[in-house]
């Protein structure tokens, strides 16, 4: 179907030069808007959203993996290695998710991808060879590294995004994720419902196999034209933008440049230099309430999965009911997130994310009174409701996080976000399992009172990112407009702002 023809190009794009004298200049978010949301969106959607699908399998196999390794070696120190192996490979996460997102910024999207999807595949499969715990442990802390790198398949898929409606497609691919931890669920209900000592290591296999396939898939992987303009690569961006605009049934200006997006500059910050915007003056107060809230955000999500089959018994324990009652739960991520994508263009990012925040708060503060014996309806719903408002929140936050950062550091920004998001993960097992032994107020409370400080955190981010254009640098961010009122006035007013259908009247601008 389509064959490589560069480092940074798939498929079918000749390498012959532009025209001379070109008539026209357009940046790369005109020209991305002007092609518009079509089959080529779509196409990136359903490839990056795998990525993002096949990790949330992978993670999501702890929780199923280690009764069952218990199970394997019940003469080694369970109680220590269960959680010692949920923790490294947080810790591997943790760790990846920085090195990723150097790497995207410094060499490319598609070169983290297909290194990600190797290391993740590799080390998935060679968990299922594990003579004992510590084998698991390491194995699960290298393939953490490479899971750390999923942050890299938000960037990439933003960076081909249209302004119009950017928020809600960005919310939507956060679906995969949920699917993942479903798809993991049926396998673990598929397998181990059989008595066979080895039927975990026939589903640590099986979901290791998505990784292969989606690295076999890079060769249709188009690289991001904004890292592409970036870095000086223009001819190729506008290649990929003619690719784009044709599987679109869009047309480009016959002849067009590309304007720079970062004059004086064509190459990737080296660290220090990326962590000095990220904490310079024009982001530092943005960066610092985001960690806060993902780490927050994180500790709260994890915590509550973790502490929901204990607290709310569905089903019976053992067997493969068990299971289908994490299938069940997981189902409760849905509401929440389709209802997210559609109010991020309405009342903007910072309003789903300090809205569905003091809901889950606030349903967490119900169940400090209920109890799951006695009020097993309502105990049911403002669990339902939490899980819920934590998917909608978390996915406007990737969203938030996605469109907020300049393209020179918005992978590493991902990535430290999600780093510091592992950390609060490497808690969640102990509070909501060794607390909740203690007393099931504890957990709820600190899940109420975390939920609580993210969406005052999120009122208080001072930019928003509807109808905004994807920055390129950090002198292009927007100082003072931080109100969803002036964002949504800039849309209005911006007449390079139209509907995708509309989009073949896009007048350029001339050179």
């Amino acid at each position: 179907m389509l064959e490589p023809s560069s480092t940074y190009l798939p498929a079918d794009e000749t390498n012959e030069p532009l025209e001379d004298a070109p008539s026209a200049s357009l940046s790369i978010n005109e020209a991305i808007d002007s092609v518009g949301y079509g089959p080529f969106q779509i196409f990136m959607f359903i490839l990056t959203g795998a990525w993002l699908c096949a990790d949330g399998m992978e993670l999501s196999l702890l929780a199923f993996l280690m009764p069952e390794l218990s199970k394997q070696w019940p003469e080694q120190d369970g109680a220590f290695w269960k959680p010692m192996t949920s923790s490294v490979t947080f810790v591997g996460v943790f760790i990846g998710s920085f090195l990723w997102g150097r790497i995207s910024d410094r060499y490319g999207r598609r070169l983290a991808n297909l290194g990600t999807n190797l290391v993740i595949g590799s080390f998935g499969l060679l968990t299922a060879f594990a003579p004992n715990f510590a084998f698991v442990a390491l194995a699960r802390f290298c393939a953490g590294l490479g899971m750390g790198g999923t942050t890299v398949a938000f960037a990439l898929y933003v960076e081909h995004l249209p302004i119009k409606r950017r928020g809600s497609y960005l919310v939507l691919f956060s679906f995969w994720w949920t699917l993942g931890i479903v798809i993991q669920s049926f396998l673990a209900a598929l397998y181990l419902a059989d008595s066979s000592p080895d039927s975990w290591r026939h589903m640590v296999a099986v979901s290791a196999l998505p990784f292969f396939i989606l690295a076999a898939a890079y060769r249709w992987i188009p690289e991001s034209p904004h890292w592409l303009a970036l870095n000086g690569h223009k001819q190729e961006a506008a290649y990929s933008l003619r690719w784009m605009a044709a599987v679109n049934g869009k047309s480009l200006p016959h002849s067009f440049s590309l304007r720079d997006s970062a004059p004086g500059s064509n190459t990737m910050p080296k660290l220090k230099e990326s962590l000095e915007t990220l904490f310079g003056p024009s982001l530092r107060l943005v960066t610092i309430l985001l960690l806060a809230m993902w780490f927050a955000m994180n500790l709260s999500y994890y915590g509550a999965v973790l502490f929901t089959p204990e607290y709310f018994r569905v089903g019976t324990t053992g067997g493969s009911s068990e299971f289908w009652s994490i299938v069940l739960i997981s189902f409760g991520e849905l509401p929440g997130m389709f209802l997210s994508a559609f109010l991020v263009e309405k009342i903007g990012r910072r309003g789903v994310q300090y809205s569905f925040m003091s809901i889950v708060g606030v349903s967490m503060l119900f169940l400090l009174f209920l109890s799951p014996q006695k009020n097993g309806t309502f105990t049911t719903a403002l669990l339902l409701l939490s899980r819920s408002g934590m998917s909608g929140g978390y996915a406007a936050t990737w969203s938030y996080t996605s469109e907020v950062f300049p393209t020179t550091v918005r992978a590493t920004g991902l990535g430290m976000a999600n780093s510091v998001a592992k950390t609060a993960s490497v808690m969640s097992p102990w509070i909501a399992t060794t607390l909740l032994s203690i007393s099931p107020r504890i957990p709820i409370s600190i899940f109420s009172a975390l939920s609580f400080a993210a969406a005052v955190a999120a009122f208080f981010l001072p930019v928003e990112t509807t109808a905004r254009e994807l920055a390129a640098t950090v002198d292009q961010i927007p100082r003072n407009q931080g109100s969803y009122e002036q964002a949504m006035e800039r849309l209005v007013s911006e007449d390079d702002i139209t509907d995708p259908d509309d989009t073949d009247d896009l007048e350029p601008q001339t050179s």
